[in-house]
């Protein structure tokens, strides 16, 4: 059985902006109480999550089950042209292990190219144990297949063995990148057992790094601790990380391996790993300062990277806050400062940025990024009012000019006037789109039932001129959902914010097709495509539209 969204028509949506009109449609993807297919009878409950949209349109999401026994009541499913799917229900078989099911499912994730990675823990019993009962599983087009499964060998390292497998992340196109410890048996100990590998075109599993290894550009140095690194489409990796001395060797900066310098930043190259960045060293293009730890390692499609790093300024003592921080950016050659703490943001009106936070870049080296706010004059940060004050910008790749998007203390467009408190990580689509969620001051009109919402900055083109600035929804909004069914929204949330994701966030693709959640106030909850205008879309920009969502009044 499947879901046909053909059912459903594209609603346009009249959507307020502050820079003039734009327009969005919306199609429901799933709703709560809605028959989930082939599954035998089971409805969708009220967590509908882990949304991804790929290139096409396609769409992968997870879902909690009513009306089925505890033991099948979640969901992975697939939308491909309009029809919804099941991909796996727990309590199915789990793929390619000839009988053992599964009781838990993490994820899915979804490329641009339509590959798509789930975790899944199985039913002990049998042949599983709690020793061998997780595992990583994708679909490269042809069904889902098994990556790595704690407690199966793990390639290439002598009978060494997988332990929990982490959730994939995946490029634009599908190579795919992990994470996972290896179990302490044999050779395998607490100094040796942390291990990054990835998956190129869906080819054999390659070890990229493991603790206890040689850190390559660190003479000495071994790989101490592995954090969450990026993939890019060509399969390129950023991984930051700490290094130890391996057995009181010196550094290739002549002293010891310590606090002061462990941590690194390296990218595969066409001999492997390649260290790009040390703590320690001098950070180009800040007079002398050198790198702190490597925050928020982001890599792009082009082969342009981007990361912050608390400084150290010669002679001067740390001033918190972020007032020490700086933003990089690498766009082929050495990393370079586009933003500095304690330096004045753009359109903040002589506020200077402190803590960077969630640097986003895309294909065309768009590079989307928030802050924390600060006074000038050296002050601590500012009384506790709920909420800190705090910005996104977005720096275009093709100018180098960087553009405010808002700040705290902003009217909000579609609000009448509302203002913009706290930002959660934005999302950055491949023509320069930045979709955000945002918390709204409580004042005058504004509560906490509708003091939420979600908005959209569009890049400029030839067509839409500056862009445009508009409300998507909100919370306290009329929502109609189908024809006649009209829903309060509760709250809004899109899959990549509220975190410091390491890959892009796959919840907008580069038509500008946007995938949402909704919740309502009667204890329902949607998933729903809305479509974003796409650049030169100047003509549908243009048009009129029914008016399908309404700000209470």
């Amino acid at each position: 059985m499947v879901t046909n969204l053909r059912r459903f028509a594209v609603v346009p949506v009249s959507l307020f902006a502050l820079t003039g009109s734009a327009l969005a449609g919306f199609t429901p993807i799933a709703l709560s109480g809605e028959v989930a297919p082939d599954t035998g009878g089971a409805t969708f409950g009220n967590l509908l999550s882990g949304i991804s949209v790929a290139a096409n349109g396609d769409i992968v999401f997870w879902s909690t089950l009513d009306g089925v026994p505890s033991s099948a009541n979640t969901g992975a499913f697939r939308v491909v042209d309009g029809v919804v799917s099941k991909i796996i229900q727990e309590s199915d078989p789990a793929p390619g292990l000839g009988g053992p099911s599964f009781d838990l499912i993490g994820g899915p994730v979804l490329s641009d190219s339509g590959v798509y990675t789930i975790s899944l823990r199985l039913d002990t019993g049998g042949d599983i144990t709690f020793d061998n009962d997780w595992g990583l599983w994708a679909d490269f087009g042809s069904g889902l297949t098994r990556i790595a499964q704690e407690g199966s060998p793990a390639p290439g390292l002598g009978g060494a063995l997988f332990d929990r497998p982490g959730d994939g992340l995946l490029s634009a196109n599908g190579d795919l990148l992990f994470f996972s410890r290896l179990k302490n048996v044999g050779d395998v100990n607490g100094d040796n057992q942390d291990t990054m590998w990835r998956q190129v075109r869906g080819e054999a599993l390659e070890l990229v790094a493991r603790e206890g290894e040689a850190a390559p550009g660190i003479a000495g140095g071994v790989f101490n601790f592995l954090n969450l690194a990026s993939i890019n489409s060509s399969g390129d990796v950023l991984m930051p990380g700490t290094v130890r001395a391996a057995a009181a060797a010196r550094s290739r900066r002549g002293g010891v391996i310590d606090f002061s310098n462990d941590d690194g930043l390296w990218m595969t190259g066409g001999s492997g790993l390649e260290l790009v960045a040390r703590e320690g060293e001098i950070a180009p293009g800040t007079g002398g300062a050198t790198y702190g730890y490597f925050g928020s390692p982001q890599l792009g499609d082009s082969g342009a990277f981007a990361f912050h790093s608390e400084l150290t300024y010669p002679g001067i003592a740390p001033r918190g806050f972020g007032r020490d921080a700086a933003l990089f950016l690498s766009s082929g050659g050495a990393p370079a400062p586009v933003a500095f703490g304690d330096a004045p943001a753009v359109g903040a009106g002589g506020m200077v940025h402190g803590q960077f936070l969630w640097p986003r870049l895309n294909a065309g080296d768009d590079l989307v990024f928030g802050s924390y706010l600060l006074a000038p004059d050296g002050a601590d940060a500012p009384a506790d009012r709920g909420f800190s004050d705090m910005g996104i910008w977005v720096r275009r790749g093709d100018t180098g000019v960087t553009e405010k998007i808002a700040i705290t203390g902003d009217a909000a467009p579609g609000t009448d006037g509302a203002r913009f408190a706290e930002f959660a990580s934005p999302v950055l689509g491949a023509s320069g789109d930045v979709v955000f969620t945002a918390g709204l001051i409580i004042e005058g009109g504004v509560t906490i039932e509708n003091n939420t919402g979600l908005w959209a900055y569009l890049a400029p083109d030839s067509q839409r001129g500056v862009g445009a600035f508009f409300k998507i929804a909100r919370s306290g909004d009329e929502f109609e959902v189908a024809p006649g069914d009209v829903r309060t929204i509760a709250y809004v949330n899109i899959e990549g914010a509220n975190v410091e994701a390491f890959e892009p966030s796959q919840s907008l693709n580069a038509a500008g097709q946007l995938g949402v959640q909704l919740g309502f106030t009667d204890g329902s909850v949607g998933i729903f495509l809305f479509q974003i205008p796409a650049p030169g879309a100047g003509a549908v920009l243009a048009m009129g539209a029914a008016l399908a969502m309404h700000r209470r009044r």
